[in-house]
């Protein structure tokens, strides 16, 4: 997919917002090159302004779509956001666990690779304190 040099508008700011939703309405706005979120809301909230202006729905009916689809968007956004957090998580833990995985081929004692190797398991199975927990008759006994 080959994409343009062409700055995106700032879609967080309120008022350029409001400013692409009257070019939208006025049939000025060319959304071809926007993210995909972005694409899919103004191009339906063009045909809802089209709809609108041929009388096809009213003002209140319009204000109701519009607002569905701001609705709609917004939960898209929010999905976006949390699977980049749930990726990121996911790569800082491929980071730590081969970090792990070298701790272990060096370690000189028992211990020491059982300590990385329980901190694995941990992150593995999403428990942060399985390490812990198990060193514990470990950590008593130095």
């Amino acid at each position: 997919m080959k994409r343009n040099d062409k700055t995106l508008p700032d879609f967080k700011d309120p008022d350029i917002w409001n400013g692409l939703k009257k070019q939208c309405y006025d049939g000025g706005l060319i959304y071809n090159d926007f993210p995909a979120d972005e694409y899919k809301y103004f191009d339906r909230l063009r045909t809802v302004y089209l709809e609108y202006q041929a009388n096809v729905f009213s003002k209140s009916e319009a204000a109701e779509h519009e607002r569905l689809l701001l609705r709609e968007y917004q939960q898209s956004k929010q999905t976006a956001a949390r699977s980049l957090e749930v990726y990121r998580e996911y790569q800082t833990n491929i980071k730590r666990l081969n970090g792990l995985r070298i701790e272990i081929n060096k370690a000189q004692t028992v211990e020491g690779k059982l300590r990385a190797a329980l901190e694995i398991v941990g992150i593995v199975t999403g428990d942060g304190d399985f390490a812990n927990r198990n060193l514990k008759g470990i950590d008593e006994n130095d």
